[in-house]
């Protein structure tokens, strides 16, 4: 039974570092074509926030251990 369960999400100023995806691929292919151009930077930066929150680690306190992401901690009976 879980006592506790929280996702640790990342801050916000990492999605600001990963919305320099969206200049970046618009300067690659609006020279090509500027729909393309946008409509990459829009799936590039959409790619990256869902992974970015996919892959965020869960905290869990059950009864009997404290799971962190993979790591697995075994609670201490005095």
């Amino acid at each position: 039974m879980s006592i506790y369960r929280e996702r640790l999400l990342p801050g916000p100023m990492i999605f600001v570092i990963a919305a320099l995806l969206i200049p970046a691929s618009l300067l690659v292919f609006l020279p090509i074509n500027g729909t393309v151009g946008v409509i990459c930077a829009i799936v590039l930066y959409g790619t990256c926030v869902i992974l970015l929150v996919v892959s965020s680690p869960w905290i869990e306190v059950t009864d009997v251990a404290l799971l962190a992401g993979r790591a697995r901690l075994p609670s201490v009976e005095g």
